[in-house]
């Protein structure tokens, strides 16, 4: 007797596109970029399903990857950290040493490469210069934060935050006034910040250092949460921040419309429902591909 034998339905589940990776972060193409592309392609290819975080990350996989577009659908990423429901915005302020007169831009998660803070510190010693009510705080670890640590000694207008437990996370991002993200010029294609979840969520207005027609610049736009200014311009990102701090109502509606994005769009149980309808899909889409293998 013949055992008739068969796997599962394989899904995979995207949250970063290492191709665009190794060419926009390590400046590599040519061989390295198209040996890149075949070893993704070749994992995502087979499998049953795929679904990815961005539609630019769906354009991505079947236009460069060569995964069929039936088989791609595009599930967003939620928040894990809930945001407060109330807090004593003076008295959390006060623990973490934020003064009130002070525009606090913060920058929440991790200090690699891909993030270029090196900017942010230009940006500060720009509004050294400028002698601006304007604070940048880094919250967070990672590769780059001792170097970081070592270029901005001597600026009044940097500070750096070890990562902190989700509940004192979120309350920092909520007692802040700016929430910000900054990517290294070049930094287009190849991945979606997860701390905008977050951020939508706190209800603060979000400031951008991106580039102009990058997935982050994109995301802005569609939720109408923030402002964006090009990547690797500090000047541009003290004077963005200057301006924010003086139009408070613009800040709040910025604010306003990233919540109602996050509630709309992002929440977890919209995520858990396009999960659960996926994972149906996949169950069917398997069988589908059996029959179709054995009446081949």
């Amino acid at each position: 007797m013949r055992i008739q034998r068969s796997r599962p339905a394989l899904g995979i589940w995207v949250q970063d596109l290492y191709t665009n990776g190794v060419i926009e972060t390590a400046g590599r193409s040519g061989r390295i970029g198209n040996l890149a592309a075949a070893i993704e392609g070749g994992i995502l290819r087979p499998a049953d399903g795929i679904a990815v975080i961005h539609d630019r990350f769906r354009r991505f996989v079947v236009d460069a990857l060569g995964v069929p577009g039936e088989r791609v659908r595009t599930i967003r990423n939620w928040s894990h950290v809930a945001p407060p429901r109330e807090i004593d915005v003076k008295k959390v302020r006060s623990a973490l040493g934020w003064s009130s007169d002070v525009t606090i831009v913060l920058h929440a998660g991790n200090m690699g490469a891909k993030q270029g803070l090196s900017n942010v510190i230009d940006a500060a010693r720009a509004a050294d210069r400028l002698s601006a009510p304007i604070k940048f705080v880094l919250l967070g670890d990672g590769n780059q934060r001792e170097s970081l640590q070592r270029e901005a000694d001597g600026s009044s207008r940097v500070e750096f935050i070890r990562p902190l437990p989700d509940a004192e996370y979120a309350a920092a991002l909520r007692a802040a006034d700016i929430l910000l993200v900054n990517e290294r010029p070049g930094l287009n294609e190849s991945a979606v910040p997860s701390k905008l979840t977050s951020y939508y969520s706190s209800g603060r207005p979000v400031l951008a250092a991106v580039g102009v027609g990058s997935i982050t610049a994109q995301e802005i736009e569609s939720s109408a949460a923030g402002v964006v200014v090009p990547a690797g311009d500090p000047e541009a990102l003290v004077q963005a921040a200057i301006q924010l701090r003086n139009r408070p109502g613009v800040s709040d509606t910025l604010g306003a419309s990233g919540r109602a994005f996050a509630k709309r769009e992002l929440s977890e149980q919209a995520a858990i429902e396009k999960f659960e309808d996926w994972l149906y899909w996949l169950m069917e889409a398997r069988r589908a591909n059996r029959r179709g293998t054995k009446g081949a």
